[in-house]
């Protein structure tokens, strides 16, 4: 945290995600989304959570709080295999 100090634009946000292995999709909106709120942003983001039989990502809504505190507020599978591992 001390890197970036105060998470206070969209691509601080979007930073401290990805430093947690979240990310998005360019091509589909509902995989990618970002929004100012009163104490941090809102995120739609996807992270793998499995990697080997099955390998699944989930789709997450998350608040990233100024102070870098990521909280999740919705959680779903996105997309599973189960005959894979990577």
């Amino acid at each position: 945290m001390d890197f970036l100090g105060k998470i206070d634009s969209k691509s601080d946000a979007i930073l401290w995600a990805y430093g947690h292995e979240y990310y998005f999709q360019l091509n589909e909106i509902s995989n990618g989304g970002i929004k100012k709120v009163e104490d941090g942003y809102e995120l739609i983001l996807l992270k793998t959570v499995m990697f080997c039989t099955p390998v699944q990502t989930n789709r997450f809504h998350l608040r990233i709080s100024t102070d870098g505190k990521i909280t999740i507020l919705e959680e779903e599978v996105y997309e599973k295999d189960e005959n894979a591992c990577v």
